[in-house]
């Protein structure tokens, strides 16, 4: 299976879209030393352009996605058929990169913990349930996504990000571009942050090389995503897909955790063999994503 057969079904597409497009764009083909980073996709159609433009048929490929919520109206893109032709440089470091923190642009930055734990996603698992439990309790609605990998991401909305830290872009004025202007000043309240609540929720320390979602241009796999490595989708887990998880043992690996999620009720499970690295994908009948959207978690005691 290439890695395009998922990524480019419609109902997929639509999802990720959702997602993609009040947000930086970053595609990353396994093996190449840099990502392609600064692009928008406005919906579906936007996002199954530039997979197609930058995917490799025979590589794992990251699609991930900026934390900061921008206004591209504001910024006011070329066209993407000039997608890395003169244009599209000139607009980028004539007008994105001059405003990167610009409150009339950045609306706001959505509060993210990676949470990994090598050879042992399961410990990563139970982190990230202490974490949406503490928040639950404070009155916000944490969002638990499989990395597809190792470990775990837990979002919060832009709305309850702004709740939680208190302050957002605007707030920092006068406005700088510069790298420790605006939107860095931003970032290290985040960084403060995202450590604080995950030591108070988990009695655990956070590990330092998982603060890549909350930096000053935060970047994190898109969910509905495929993992570059694993070739597992990077899930957005209902109630069911949690309670479904709570079943494994603790030395439960990434396959492992992609077979629970994706299992039908009737005991069903789809799989293919991956193009790139020869591994089982396990995945859900493609039309059961049908607005699906980021399900809040739930608890036990829920």
């Amino acid at each position: 299976m290439a890695v395009r057969d998922w990524t480019e079904d419609a109902t997929v597409l639509y999802e990720m879209g959702k997602i993609t497009k009040n947000r930086e764009v970053i595609l990353w083909n396994k093996g190449e030393k840099f990502p392609k980073r600064q692009l928008y996709a406005g919906g579906s159609k936007h996002l199954k352009y530039l997979v197609g433009r930058v995917a490799s048929l025979k590589k794992g490929m990251k699609i991930c996605v900026g934390s900061n919520h921008l206004d591209f109206k504001a910024l006011n893109p070329p066209l993407l058929k000039f997608v890395f032709q003169s244009e599209w440089w000139s607009w980028k470091n004539a007008v994105w990169n001059p405003h990167v923190g610009h409150p009339d642009i950045y609306k706001g930055k959505n509060m993210i913990w990676d949470i990994d734990s090598e050879g042992e996603p399961m410990i990563a698992f139970y982190q990230a349930e202490k974490l949406c439990g503490y928040l639950t309790a404070g009155g916000y609605s944490p969002m638990l996504v499989f990395s597809g990998g190792k470990g775990f991401h837990v979002w919060l909305n832009v709305e309850d990000s702004h709740r939680l830290v208190g302050k957002t872009f605007k707030d920092f004025m006068p406005f700088d571009c510069e790298k420790r202007g605006t939107a860095w000043q931003l970032s290290q309240l985040y960084n403060e942050v995202v450590v604080e609540v995950f030591e108070t929720a988990t009695g655990d320390s956070f590990r330092l090389a998982d603060k890549s979602p909350i930096q000053r241009q935060g970047i994190i796999s898109c969910p509905y995503s495929l993992h570059w490595t694993t070739g597992q989708i990077v899930w957005p887990m209902d109630e069911k897909n949690a309670n479904s998880l709570r079943l494994l043992p603790m030395d439960a690996q990434p396959l492992d955790i992609a077979k629970a999620l994706h299992t039908q009720e009737d005991g069903q499970l789809w799989e293919t063999d991956m193009e790139f690295n020869g591994e089982k994908l396990y995945f859900p009948p493609c039309h059961t994503l049908s607005k699906r959207g980021m399900p809040v978690w739930k608890g036990l005691d829920a």
